[in-house]
C-alpha cells in the first residue's frame, strides 16, 4: 500500500511542476499555497525547480487572514510581490483541535488529524481578496509574436534525456488529445 501511496505522490509532485515550469517560462503570475508542514518543496524535482528560476517564498498564518485556526502556511509564487501577504500571527487563544496526538502500544507517537483539520481546508473572504490584491498589483507581461517566440532559457537547465516519466506524463497528453 505504501508504494501505491508513494507512487501517486510522485505523480502529483511530477505534474505540478511541470505546471510550474510552464506557467514559469509563460511569464504567468503564479501563486501556490501550502501547509506550513508540507515536505513538498524538498522534493528532487521542486529543489530543481526553485534552484533554477525566480520562485519566492512567503511564509504566513491562515489565523491572520481570519481563520478559526493559526496554520501556517507557505507561499511560492513567480514574484516577490508574495511578500504582501507575510503576516504575524493574531495574539490570541485559540481553540482548535488539528492534531490529535497518541500513544500506540508500543509508545511511540501517533500524530492524526483532530476534529478540526478538516475545517482548517477552506480559505477565508479576507486572504482570497489579499490573493487578489497581490495579483492585481502585478505589471501585465506583453506576450510575444509565437512566430517569433523562441524555446526559454528556463528548460535549459533540464537534463536531455529526462523525460519525466515518474510524472507519467504520456496519460496527460493522451488526455489533452482527446476529442
Amino acid at each position: 500500500m505504501l508504494n501505491l501511496v508513494e507512487s501517486i505522490v510522485q505523480v502529483m509532485v511530477s505534474r505540478m511542476t511541470l505546471i510550474l515550469w510552464v506557467l514559469q517560462s509563460k511569464q504567468v503570475f503564479y501563486l501556490y499555497e501550502q501547509p506550513g508542514s508540507s515536505l513538498l518543496w524538498n522534493h528532487p524535482r521542486m529543489e530543481a525547480f526553485i534552484e533554477s528560476c525566480d520562485a519566492y517564498r512567503c511564509w504566513t498564518w491562515m489565523g491572520a487572514f481570519g481563520a478559526g485556526s493559526p496554520k501556517g502556511t507557505t507561499l511560492w509564487s513567480s514574484r516577490n510581490s508574495v511578500q504582501k501577504l507575510n503576516r504575524p500571527l493574531p495574539n490570541k487563544i485559540w481553540d482548535h483541535e488539528m492534531t490529535k496526538k497518541t500513544f500506540l502500544r508500543n509508545g511511540k507517537l501517533s500524530i492524526s488529524g483532530g476534529r478540526d483539520l478538516k475545517a482548517s481546508q477552506a480559505y477565508t473572504p479576507e486572504f482570497g481578496f489579499s490573493t487578489l490584491s497581490v495579483w492585481l498589483a502585478e505589471p501585465e507581461v506583453e506576450m510575444p509574436q509565437l512566430s517569433k517566440a523562441k524555446v526559454p532559457n528556463i528548460w535549459a537547465t533540464l537534463p536531455k534525456r529526462d523525460r519525466w516519466d515518474d510524472g507519467r506524463i504520456v496519460e496527460v497528453l493522451q488526455y489533452l488529445t482527446l476529442n
